[in-house]
């Protein structure tokens, strides 16, 4: 079962967040802890601290921004029954980034994903850097539980460039 990440588990959640992603795809420890005190910012983990999600209210949408699982508990449904209790208690429609299905790794993660019933939409996407000396990545957008037409996947990149990444598309 989810529930709130508690202000006193800030360390653990950047630990894994360490852990699981490259600094490419994330804020410095004092950044994150930046974000953590705005109101637009979520964090939940399951009761054992075995995973977390990190989410975004933005508009009429949920922005998924950092999903990871503990390195000992993956491949064991831990991932799968937190993102499935996510989206079906999310009270508005979610989007997320992904790499590229480029790699063997990425194509698994994407496909994870289709299997909860995301869907990889066809735009080009580039997301901006989370730190000043990282470049843009280019990615791709997965929203469930329907695709993203043009207009709303134009709508929602100026708010997640504004918002999240305090850019101006």
């Amino acid at each position: 079962m989810l529930k709130p990440v508690p202000k006193t588990a800030f360390d653990w959640l950047f630990s894994l967040m360490e852990q699981s992603f490259p600094p490419t795809e994330m804020r410095t420890k004092e950044g994150q802890k930046a974000v953590w005190e705005k109101e637009q910012f979520h964090a939940w983990m399951d009761e054992q601290r075995r995973g977390f999600l990190t989410a975004w209210s933005l508009g009429d949408w949920l922005y998924l921004e950092h999903f990871a699982v503990d390195p000992s508990a993956r491949g064991t449904g831990v991932g799968a029954r937190m993102l499935q209790e996510f989206l079906a208690q999310a009270k508005a429609p979610v989007f997320f980034e992904v790499e590229l299905p480029e790699t063997e790794i990425a194509k698994r993660r994407i496909g994870f994903y289709e299997r909860m019933g995301c869907i990889l939409n066809p735009y080009d996407y580039i997301q901006p850097p989370y730190r000043t000396e990282e470049a843009p990545l280019e990615m791709k957008i997965m929203s469930y539980p329907a695709p993203l037409d043009q207009d709303t996947f134009c709508a929602n990149r100026q708010m997640l460039y504004q918002t999240v990444y305090g850019r101006r598309p």
